[in-house]
């Protein structure tokens, strides 16, 4: 459910040059990318890049697997607070 509310698509797959698998696809009408990194102490990484500039906006590690939709609807929100509200006085924290 976590990735239809998301607005996940353009799902890939590959492994790092560290030889660590991870999962990867677009989020937020493809303005963001979610990595999931499975590491060697079998959790996961997650980070949310910006597609043009490739500045990461969210990062995760040590997640177990239970965890995953929590994190990834996290980083949604976060990401997506933060880009969408930065301008707005009405939602400036002093």
């Amino acid at each position: 459910m976590t990735l239809g509310a998301v607005g996940a698509r353009r799902f890939t797959h590959s492994v790092n040059p560290d030889g660590l698998g991870y999962v990867e696809f677009t989020i937020s009408r493809g303005h963001r990318r979610v990595r999931i990194t499975l590491n060697a102490t079998d959790t996961y990484d997650v980070r949310t890049l910006m597609v043009r500039s490739g500045k990461t906006v969210f990062e995760a590690a040590g997640v177990y697997c239970d965890q995953l939709a929590q994190t990834v609807w996290d980083a949604h929100l976060e990401t997506a607070l933060n880009t969408h509200l930065a301008g707005d006085p009405r939602y400036v924290t002093a």
